[in-house]
């Protein structure tokens, strides 16, 4: 047997290869004396040519990958460390757990809250709401999340500036906070329009207000006559 031997793996049903070089990279855990030729201890079962791993196989693929680049990568089927910490300490793998802790850590803090304040400054008037509101709009909720590659830069004081009308963008806000679309003693006078309204709306991906938008100024052409 040799280091550089491609070894087959069955984890939970999935083939996976590597090589046992990669295997036994790190000294004292479990993999480490399974394939370890020196070890002493009796490799895993073996089927078909291939090493039978009773393991979550999206979990064991991101063990192997820190064992080749010592870096940890979720797959997409895996949204937290959780499941991997659990395994990777299994297997005897406490320099990953550790890593991992400080990934959830890090996490943690750069979380954005859902109740944190956020200032906006919308065409030079200032406005104050929640990330909680914000997050109602898909567009906006991506701007404000500091995750985000598409996330905004506050200004020099702090407030986030919005290009849009202020008057209309404050229905938006209320629609966003209250599920109500209420429009202003303006709109009898056409400001805002339909049109502009529901171009707005659009613009921050708020379509299900079309029809209370479409209902409020049916009402008013209601009223006038």
């Amino acid at each position: 047997m040799s280091v550089a031997d491609w070894i087959i793996l069955d984890v939970g049903g999935r083939r996976m290869s590597t090589t046992r070089s990669t295997l036994i990279s790190s000294p004292g855990s479990v993999l480490a004396r399974m394939f370890d030729p020196d070890s002493g201890l009796d490799p895993a079962r073996m089927e078909n040519g291939a090493y039978i791993i009773d393991a979550n196989p999206d979990c064991f693929q991101v063990i192997l990958d820190w064992l080749r680049y010592h870096k940890v990568m979720l797959p997409s089927s895996l949204n937290d460390y959780g499941a991997v910490s659990v395994v990777a300490e299994y297997y005897g793998l406490l320099d990953m757990v550790e890593h991992i802790k400080t990934l959830q850590t890090s996490t943690i803090i750069d979380e954005p809250r859902d109740e944190e304040k956020v200032a906006l400054d919308v065409g030079g008037k200032k406005m104050y709401t929640t990330r909680r509101t914000l997050s109602v709009s898909p567009v906006l909720r991506e701007m404000f999340d500091t995750r985000s590659m598409k996330s905004t830069k506050p200004q020099a004081d702090g407030s986030y500036f919005i290009d849009s009308d202020p008057d209309n963008f404050l229905i938006v806000l209320n629609y966003m906070r209250d599920d109500v679309v209420i429009l202003p003693e303006s709109a009898v006078h056409g400001t805002p329009s339909q049109d502009n309204l529901q171009r707005l709306f659009a613009r921050f991906q708020l379509h299900y207000a079309k029809t209370q938008i479409e209902q409020n100024f049916q009402n008013l052409r209601n009223a006038r006559q």
